[in-house]
């Protein structure tokens, strides 16, 4: 079986938050890129990056670089199987509620559904695209709607080749919640609970 590699996606603008989200501090200790470094760090971390991915150095992991930085995920994602040659688990890099045994849940459907093209988590409905494993065979797929100027991933994670997951209704709240605004990371490190939370 291919192995299995963690891509975090850093390559985000952040504009809504006014600073890189990347580098906002955990409310368990360090910052949201370190944590999702400690998470991954069994699958080989690899980070998706900008034209600005110097500034991420100093976390010692290996650094791709985003093809179409422009356009959102869908960049460094197909970035990232092109470079890599091989199956990735995208993680973006500010869903801080994440957790190892989601982690291992994709892992573990990887493992039993090789023919899966891809294989995400369902929540209320909806797909969640940025905490997935994407194989080789979405990437003529990712080709094809870059060309096209479509950048949405809901083709891909709903494709016939696809595997969704279902999730209580608590782990649907740690895969979805992310932090886009100022005011949403101020709840976030408001919440005694979440200041507790490790991976």
């Amino acid at each position: 079986m291919a192995k299995l590699t963690a891509v975090i996606l850093t390559g985000g603008r952040s504009s809504r938050m006014g600073r890189d989200k990347a580098l906002l501090q955990h409310p368990a200790g360090g910052t949201f890129l370190s944590r999702a470094i400690a998470l991954l760090g069994h699958l080989d971390p690899h980070l998706s990056v900008g034209a600005d991915g110097e500034k991420y150095a100093d976390f010692g992991v290996t650094r791709i670089p985003d093809r179409w930085p422009d356009i959102g995920p869908m960049g460094g994602i197909a970035s990232s199987l092109e470079a890599l040659q091989g199956p990735i688990l995208a993680v973006a890099c500010d869903t801080p509620l994440l957790t190892r045994a989601l982690i291992d849940r994709l892992t573990s459907a990887f493992e039993q559904h090789p023919e899966a093209s891809c294989i995400c988590f369902r929540t209320d409905g909806f797909v969640q695209p940025l905490c997935a494993v994407y194989t080789e065979k979405t990437l003529d797929q990712l080709h094809a709607l870059i060309g096209q100027g479509r950048y949405a991933l809901r083709p891909v994670v709903e494709g016939p080749e696809a595997l969704r997951l279902t999730l209580t209704d608590e782990e649907a709240r740690q895969v979805a919640e992310n932090v886009n605004t100022p005011e949403e990371y101020a709840r976030l490190t408001a919440s005694p609970d979440r200041r507790r939370e490790r991976p």
